[in-house]
C-alpha cells in the first residue's frame, strides 16, 4: 500500500494521504515501511506488462499508531501519514 494513495510517474515520493494511516488505526496493525528501488523501471505507471529489471527492497522498523488524547481524528492521521512517509524517505539510497 503505497501511503501517497500511488505509485508517481516521476518515482519521487509525493505527500501522503490518510487512508494507510487510517487502516493502521482501525486494525491496530504495526506498519512496516519499504522503500522499493528499481520497479519503475521493470513497469512504469501505465504499463501493460513488466520488463526484466533489478529490484531493491530495503525494510525499515514496524511502526504503530498510537492513539493520543483526541483518539486518533484527522490530525493524528496526518502526523501518522507523514511518519509513515519520513520512515521510507530514510530508506532511500544516499543520492
Amino acid at each position: 500500500m503505497f501511503p501517497e494513495g500511488s505509485r508517481s510517474p516521476d518515482g519521487r515520493l509525493s505527500e501522503p494521504r490518510l487512508g494507510a494511516a487510517m487502516i493502521a488505526a482501525l486494525s491496530g496493525a504495526p506498519v512496516v515501511p519499504v522503500y522499493i528501488d528499481g520497479a519503475r523501471d521493470s513497469l512504469p505507471v501505465g504499463g501493460v506488462f513488466p520488463k526484466p529489471a533489478r529490484i531493491h527492497v530495503r525494510f525499515g522498523s514496524p511502526l504503530r499508531f498510537e492513539k493520543g488524547r483526541d483518539g486518533g481524528g484527522r490530525e493524528a492521521l496526518g502526523a501518522f501519514a507523514q511518519q509513515m512517509l519520513d520512515a521510507i524517505r530514510r530508506l532511500e539510497p544516499a543520492a
